[in-house]
């Protein structure tokens, strides 16, 4: 039975040489993800447990604070950069203007913290050293246009190679600081180091794929192209930012750091999943590219395999989760975080529109209607701000929870069935959803047996 699996496989695979390449793609990605963010987690459990809700709510703070920022650094140009890479010719200059975006974002970014973590928090030296290591972080992400360029050719081996190098060196600082039993501010600087030696080493591993920064142009028309066409998605991920973020960030003004704590504990857990619908789907972005262009057919059934898979991940995640809720967090991070079960129960069914709102996410880039994504997403916020208004007075870190997965639902699902042309990716989030819940392929299987 295994080798027949093997040899209708193998012959699957014979001559579909995009296919393997991009499933040779996903598994790099899943390795880098793997090693990078079950290590991570195994050092953030045993951080919480040392620093203790507080020191831990106080730090994630400062992360929820600076994320808020990080969008003039981003500038939602990932999957743009990708796009032109796969279809120009003159890479150097796209790159070029990518980073210089990037860079200059980067330095507004670090400016704009600090001069507002001034204001909110003034008289506080630690808040404001914590803000000022981890907002320079963002300076050397300029650097991830080199990831872009892997991706856009199927080489993200590369980029693997680069990240799990300077997460082990991050990870043997972080490990002596426990050992050490050194302070909160070391941890945070690990953090940056880490981004400066991912950097370090994706200009290296670039040099050896015959590529050199020294060559990017920096020409103002594909500066201007590339803002242009990225901008609605700069918006859209600030939005998501500020939906995913502020929470954290009022329930340390309105309730305590602690109350911080308690909540990116069980934030930390649900959101631990989110690497696998980005791994997939920016894996497969070019193909879906290429296919677009020469066969509509294949190009939707792609789209309609990818919702199917991601409906799939994320509704299995959920229900595992939630019902375990109370004993992993007590088992992982101890009595102390034990008002984290109920957060963590409810938090992790956004899983489910997360892993839609990424399969999505590649329908809008390829269809160049990017507006939309910030449409949807902008919906989102303003319910999640809202709802945070209301609930956290009154219910605390379980009420984010909530207010979270009310606007996952609208922003990622339900806003696509109000506008015609987002209407069809609606049906396609439909049909996957109710595919998985009443179990159709399963049915299928036992009917042709």
């Amino acid at each position: 039975m295994v080798s027949k699996l093997y040899y209708n496989l193998k012959g699957k695979l014979e001559g579909k040489e995009n296919l393997k390449k991009v499933l040779s793609n996903i598994s790099w990605l899943f390795l880098d993800k793997v090693l990078r963010v079950g290590l991570n987690f195994v050092l953030t459990v045993l951080i919480a447990r040392y620093l203790g809700a507080q020191d831990f709510g106080l730090w994630n703070y400062v992360i929820a604070f600076v994320a808020l920022f990080s969008i003039f650094s981003s500038l939602g140009l990932d999957s743009i950069v990708v796009k032109n890479l796969v279809k120009e010719q003159a890479k150097e200059e796209v790159l070029g203007a990518a980073f210089i975006l990037k860079l200059v974002g980067g330095g507004l970014a670090f400016v704009l913290s600090l001069l507002t973590i001034l204001i909110l928090r003034p008289g506080e030296p630690l808040t404001l050293i914590l803000v000022l290591i981890t907002a320079g972080g963002l300076l050397f992400q300029s650097f991830d246009v080199i990831d872009f360029y892997f991706q856009s050719t199927l080489q993200s081996k590369f980029v693997v190679y680069s990240r799990v190098a300077a997460f082990i060196i991050s990870a043997i600082f972080k490990i002596a600081i426990l050992i050490l039993k050194g302070p909160l501010v070391l941890f945070v600087l690990a953090n940056s180091l880490e981004l400066l030696f991912t950097a370090t080493f994706f200009i290296l591993v670039y040099k050896q794929s015959n590529g050199l920064v020294t060559r990017w142009k920096i020409k103002f028309p594909v500066v201007k192209k590339l803002f242009l066409d990225s901008y609605p998605l700069a918006l859209a991920v600030m939005v998501v930012l500020i939906y995913m973020r502020t929470d954290q960030i009022m329930l340390g003004s309105i309730i305590s750091d602690k109350a911080v704590g308690i909540f990116s504990a069980a934030v930390r857990l649900s959101e631990a999943w989110y690497f696998i619908p980005s791994v997939i789907t920016n894996s497969i972005l070019p193909s879906l590219i290429k296919l677009k262009e020469v066969n509509q057919e294949n190009y939707l059934r792609k789209l309609e395999q990818s919702f199917k898979i991601m409906a799939f991940l994320g509704i299995i995640t959920a229900v595992i989760i939630s019902f375990s809720a109370s004993y992993i967090i007590t088992f992982l991070y101890g009595a102390e975080y034990a008002e984290a079960a109920p957060i963590l129960a409810v938090h992790t069914w956004t899983s489910v529109f997360v892993f839609l709102g990424f399969a999505s996410g590649n329908w809008f880039v390829v269809e160049g209607l990017q507006k939309y994504v910030f449409y949807r997403t902008l919906a989102g916020a303003l319910i999640n701000v809202g709802l945070n208004f209301y609930l956290i007075p009154a219910y605390g870190g379980l009420g984010a929870a909530f207010a979270t997965l009310i606007s996952q639902f609208v922003a990622s699902y339900f806003f696509s069935l109000l506008s015609r042309k987002t209407y069809p990716v609606f049906i396609m989030q439909t049909k996957a959803l109710v595919q998985v819940l009443i179990l159709r392929d399963v049915f299928i299987y036992f009917r042709k047996r």
